[in-house]
């Protein structure tokens, strides 16, 4: 599902205009990225967790030229969903 398809179902199964519906979602997307920049870590319940971590600096490969490079450290996002989430997705799967 992209991020327009759901601002469109939230839309149909709602009262709310569509624009609406999008500055919602765009404002819950936003706040999860702060949360990330200022705290590191973003838990919504019965839903998952958001962190961030250090991504040391590696020597890496390029893959068309066979050159090592340098990669340098950065952020990465980490998502662990929630038991409640797993539950339901495991549910949905064997039915």
């Amino acid at each position: 599902m992209t991020k327009s398809e759901l601002i469109k179902t939230i839309h149909r199964s709602t009262e709310y205009r569509y624009v609406d519906v999008e500055k919602i979602v765009n404002m819950v997307f936003d706040e999860i990225i702060n949360g990330l920049c200022e705290d590191d870590k973003v838990q919504i319940s019965n839903f998952g967790t958001f962190s961030k971590t250090i991504q040391p600096a590696y020597i890496g490969i390029n893959a068309n030229t066979g050159e090592k490079i340098e990669i340098e450290e950065a952020y990465r996002i980490r998502f662990v969903s929630s038991p409640n989430l797993k539950l339901k997705i495991n549910k949905k799967e064997s039915a």
